[in-house]
């Protein structure tokens, strides 16, 4: 049906976000000569995928293969992180950060999309409005929580707006 289409489109959306971050995290090991250690985890990520379809398939029907996609590239992202921090350090936790931001910011959109449309039908534009103020705050908590970079653009930015509303009162 439509209704699992949609599901699943939406279950394949985050299993790309995994796919990525494992793809980033091995790349970076490449250009560190760590070759067959992204190859062996790419293969053990193959393993994993193919053991959830067969053993989970009559539980989850189709829904297994976007399951099997998260959980597998996560486990191995997991790990290749861990190699990739081992050799590089922090730039592993500031990625860690951005794509928990990513995660986090994505898992609420998908929420507040399905909150806001059974509240609230009657009047679109209100919809939108009210899910676009609700990200923006969500986004803006989270940037401050995972202590991200752009905080620093944020605060700059809030003060050089009191400087100007002050030299306009005064």
């Amino acid at each position: 049906t439509l209704h699992t289409i949609s599901q699943l489109s939406v279950m394949y959306g985050f299993s790309a976000v995994t796919i990525f971050c494992f793809s980033i995290l091995g790349f970076s090991l490449i250009s560190l000569q760590k070759n067959k250690t992204y190859a062996g985890f790419a293969t053990y990520s193959q393993v994993i995928i193919i053991t959830l379809n067969i053993l989970f398939f009559k539980q989850l029907n189709v829904y297994i293969f976007p399951v099997s996609l998260i959980l597998a590239y996560a486990f191995s992202s997991l790990i290749l992180g861990y190699q990739f921090q081992r050799i590089v350090g922090s730039i592993a936790k500031s990625a860690f950060r951005y794509l928990s931001f990513i995660l986090i910011l994505s898992g609420i959109g998908y929420l507040a999309k399905n909150y806001f449309n059974h509240i609230i039908t009657s009047i679109p534009l209100l919809v939108l409005g009210l899910k676009s103020i609700f990200l923006s705050v969500m986004a803006l908590s989270l940037i401050f929580l995972l202590q991200l970079e752009e905080r620093f653009i944020i605060l700059h930015a809030i003060n050089r707006v009191k400087v100007i509303l002050i030299k306009v009162i005064k």
